[in-house]
C-alpha cells in the first residue's frame, strides 16, 4: 500500500544508454552490499546480446526523477527470468 501511495513511477528503458546507468548502478549496489554477483562486465555482454533481439527488458524505479530501484528480465517465449537488479 506504501509504494501505492508513493510518487515511485516505474518505467521500462532500453538501449545502450540505459543499459550503462543500469549496470553502474548495480555495481554500486554490490559494493555497498558486499555482493559477490555476476560482474559488471559478464553482464553487461549478456546484456548487449539480449538487447539486438529485444530479449531484454530493464524496469527501473523513479522516485521524484531520481532512479531508486532497477531489476533486468531475459525474456525467453513467453516467460522471463530474474538477471540482476539493484535498490
Amino acid at each position: 500500500n506504501k509504494s501505492e501511495r508513493s510518487n515511485i513511477d516505474v518505467k521500462e528503458e532500453s538501449g545502450e544508454a540505459h543499459l550503462n546507468i543500469f549496470l553502474n548502478f548495480y555495481d554500486l549496489y554490490k559494493s555497498q552490499k558486499r555482493y559477490k554477483g555476476p560482474s559488471k562486465e559478464f553482464l553487461k555482454i549478456e546484456f548487449r546480446n539480449a538487447l539486438k533481439t529485444e530479449d531484454l527488458i530493464l524496469l527501473c524505479a523513479v522516485e521524484n526523477q531520481i532512479p531508486c530501484a532497477g531489476i533486468a528480465l531475459h525474456v525467453h517465449g513467453t516467460t522471463a527470468s530474474y538477471r540482476a537488479a539493484w535498490n
